[in-house]
């Protein structure tokens, strides 16, 4: 009997093993959203930064409104600016905002400034939610300020906050381009 329950054992490592390696081949394929190379997982591995999203190609977000629901971090000056460049950005993204209690996707935001590497690092994360609240998309990316000490909001220029803006705003609209809602309207424009 010692002999069968040692081999169940092993068995059972064996098949924990096997789905480990399997989880860990999964974590670096390509996704069609993020593109090759795993996606935040494989950033949070290598300590690079996150894949951004890659536009599905012939489709316009247009059709997957969105709304923004909250936005938190800079001071209120700094956040006005950004809040006046991310909605020109927008538009030449062609992401159409809507209401909160009419868009199809609800966008939280939140922009940071610290000490990094080169001078200041401003960062920003979006995370988007499904009309059920689900959380569906993160957003997130950095760029390096050069500046010397001191308040590193002081450092952010408005060239930077438009950088921000419009990289938030191409990402946002990547995204987009995989929703059902997107989706739908470029099979209807590809028909006619």
């Amino acid at each position: 009997m010692r002999g069968v329950s040692v081999w169940r054992g092993r068995r059972k490592w064996g098949s924990a093993l096997a789905l480990a390696l399997c989880l860990s081949a999964c974590a670096d394929s390509p996704s069609p959203i993020l593109g090759a190379g795993g996606g935040e997982r494989a950033a949070e591995r290598s300590g690079d930064a996150p894949a951004r999203p890659q536009a599905q190609p012939g489709v316009s977000p247009a059709a997957a409104s969105v709304a923004f629901i909250s936005f938190d971090g800079p001071p209120a000056a700094l956040a006005a600016r950004f809040q006046a460049a991310m909605g020109q950005a927008l538009g030449a993204a062609d992401v159409t905002t809507a209401p909160s209690t009419s868009a199809h996707y609800l966008v939280q935001g939140h922009l940071s400034a610290w000490p990094g590497e080169k001078g200041v690092a401003l960062s920003w994360v979006w995370d988007v939610f499904n009309a059920q609240k689900a959380r569906v998309q993160r957003i997130e990316d950095q760029i390096e300020l050069r500046a010397a000490g001191g308040d590193p909001w002081a450092a952010v220029t408005d060239a930077a906050l438009e950088a921000a803006a419009r990289r938030s705003a191409e990402d946002l609209a990547a995204f987009l381009t995989h929703t059902p809602e997107a989706r739908a309207q470029g099979a209807r424009t590809a028909v006619r």
